[in-house]
């Protein structure tokens, strides 16, 4: 398998990413920007507000993300 695998279909994107090559915390990392993004947009948030709630999401990972992942295979 590819790092990468992207596949359109109908109105869906479809990603595949090999853990054993990309580490998971950055995987989540990626996916919990594109959330970020897509509310911003959503709701038309100013930018600002979207920096606080970066931070915030950051901080909770740094604090709690190694035990919410403890189980994940690596």
């Amino acid at each position: 398998m590819e790092a990468f695998n992207i596949q359109s279909k109908n109105k869906e994107l479809i990603i595949s990413m090999d853990t054993s090559e990309i580490p998971t915390e950055i995987l989540l990392k990626v996916i919990e920007r594109l959330r970020a993004e897509y509310f911003t947009q959503k709701g038309n948030i100013d930018d600002n507000i979207s920096l606080l709630a970066e931070e915030i999401d950051q901080n909770w990972w740094k604090k709690n993300g190694d035990e919410f992942l403890n189980d994940v295979k690596k």
